[in-house]
């Protein structure tokens, strides 16, 4: 499966994660391996292999395996590598930053 770190990537990682409190590990790791598939199917007119439920169940039911671990930190390697992963990745953490209190007058 091809996987391409580009901007669909990033506008459909940001707009799954609009509104939710938390995403699990799995479901992030399904969410970015379909999406950055999706991404590249998308610049050769070519249909996704996989859907993100399947993506989902193959982790799931695999989440023991020690080469598919090995892949996955590949793939979030290179994730955090490209620039859409370091723009996503600083909007995270900008969203996530505490308001410091006000002082007491």
């Amino acid at each position: 499966m091809q996987l391409r770190f580009g901007l669909h990537l990033g506008e459909m990682l940001i707009a799954e994660a609009t509104g939710k409190q938390k995403i699990g590990t799995l479901q992030f790791m399904a969410m970015l391996i379909f999406y950055a598939h999706e991404n590249y199917c998308l610049g050769y007119d070519l249909a996704p292999a996989m859907s993100k439920g399947a993506i989902f169940a193959y982790l799931e039911e695999h989440n023991a395996d020690e080469e598919l671990a090995k892949q996955l930190q590949v793939v979030l390697t290179a994730y955090n590598d490209s620039k859409t992963g370091q723009t996503f990745n600083e909007a995270a953490k900008a969203g996530t930053k505490k308001k410091t209190p006000a002082g007491v007058k």
